[in-house]
């Protein structure tokens, strides 16, 4: 081996060995993800008649950035189902914009809250209403490898509906996702 072959090959080894350590100490992450649940439609039942259904399957999608390991942005879609009020079917989803809190504690768990603020769209009756409002929420998350991991969430989505459909409501989200990182 040359000699300037010998200089390629231990840069090389000690490139492969600063490259972990650099990893560490970048803490930012891109990361995609989605998630299944339950919403509840708050208040569409109060005030109708028996044939009322406020609950149903949800589903979301976003993508965020994780500035470090407390705080992150995070954009995002979420389908809330439908809801039955007076033999009408309600429709509901929503964008939303939110800043996430992180505390990670031991093991890969850790905490999350969030705040932001969502334009929703809730339809049904024949009426239709779109709507700008905050939402927040709360949970748990366990990462099982520096890429990936899971959450369990609850949010709120403020004051949904009002105008033409003659009633708002908040909708609550519990729901449980995954989580992919690109570092």
């Amino acid at each position: 081996m040359t000699k300037h072959g010998l200089l390629v090959a231990l840069g090389l080894l000690a490139a492969s060995f600063a490259l972990p350590a650099s990893a560490q100490l970048d803490r930012s992450a891109f990361y995609l993800g989605g998630s299944l649940g339950r919403s509840h439609f708050t208040d569409l039942c109060v005030n109708a008649m028996p044939e009322c259904k406020d609950r149903d399957t949800e589903w979301s999608m976003f993508g965020g950035m994780q500035f470090n390991p407390y705080f992150g942005a995070e954009i995002g879609y979420r389908d809330f189902g439908h809801g039955t009020r007076n033999t009408f079917d309600y429709k509901a989803n929503a964008s939303e914009i939110d800043l996430v809190a992180s505390y990670p504690m031991r093991g890969g768990l850790g905490l999350i809250g969030r705040l932001g603020l969502y334009h929703g769209k809730l339809k049904g009756g024949g009426a239709e209403e779109r709507k700008s409002n905050a939402t927040f929420g709360w949970g748990v998350f366990y990462d099982f490898t520096p890429t990936a991991g899971m959450r369990f969430e609850y949010q709120r989505y403020m004051n949904a509906g009002g105008g033409d459909l003659g009633f708002q409501t908040h909708i609550d989200s519990v729901s449980l996702g995954a989580v992919l990182r690109f570092r």
